[in-house]
């Protein structure tokens, strides 16, 4: 097996890195506090997304390609217009380090993990964080959507989490232990949210 390629610009560790879904580009996030976007076409130059102010710990590509998710040691999830570099959203809430950002399959949502125990749930046009999901013991340090939406996984040091989605208003509720936990309807009638579903202990 032979290295095709070797693209080389940041000037700090790299912490994260993903194709696009066409094969066609690829997304790197730097401890150097920038995001770049690579052609393997030959005939296209790359670009460099600047904006964070703490290193880069991910980035990836929406499912058209046409934006870029990428979470920082800054707090922040931003997300870039790949075609024109510019950041359209920067999405604010946690408290600490963001670790991790994925997309949902149809890229309407976002979801990121954080050093604040939390994952956050973002409607991506608007940046709008519509939920917040606590539960973990630690930070959170991965984050994934299931391919129909229906679920998110999250990982801290000791245990994978599986939360299931609501695709009504209120994607995904906070976990509680011992009892599924009681909201209201818009109507005020009482309403019983799913809670974290699975918790899988990863042995020491």
């Amino acid at each position: 097996m032979k290295c095709s390629t070797v693209f080389e610009g940041h000037t700090d560790s790299l912490a994260s890195i993903a194709f696009s879904s066409d094969g066609m580009q690829i997304v790197s996030g730097s401890a150097d506090c920038t995001i770049r976007v690579w052609s393997l076409a030959p005939d296209r130059n790359g670009y460099v997304f600047e904006g964070h102010t703490n290193g880069v710990t991910s980035a990836v590509f929406s499912p058209d390609g046409a934006r870029v998710a990428s979470s920082s040691h800054d707090s922040t999830v931003r997300v870039w217009d790949v075609a024109s570099g510019m950041c359209t959203a920067i999405l604010e809430g946690h408290s600490d380090k963001v670790n991790s950002v994925a997309f949902s399959s149809d890229g309407i949502h976002l979801v990121s993990g954080s050093d604040d125990e939390t994952l956050r749930v973002w409607e991506t046009a608007s940046g709008t964080c519509i939920d917040t999901l606590q539960g973990h013991v630690g930070s959170a340090h991965s984050v994934s959507f299931s391919s129909e939406n229906s679920q998110v996984i999250s990982r801290d040091d000791c245990c994978t989490r599986v939360w299931d989605v609501k695709k009504e208003d209120v994607l995904i509720n906070p976990p509680d232990e011992t009892a599924a936990e009681q909201t209201t309807t818009t109507s005020g009638e009482p309403q019983t949210l799913p809670q974290c579903r699975e918790q899988i202990i990863v042995p020491t």
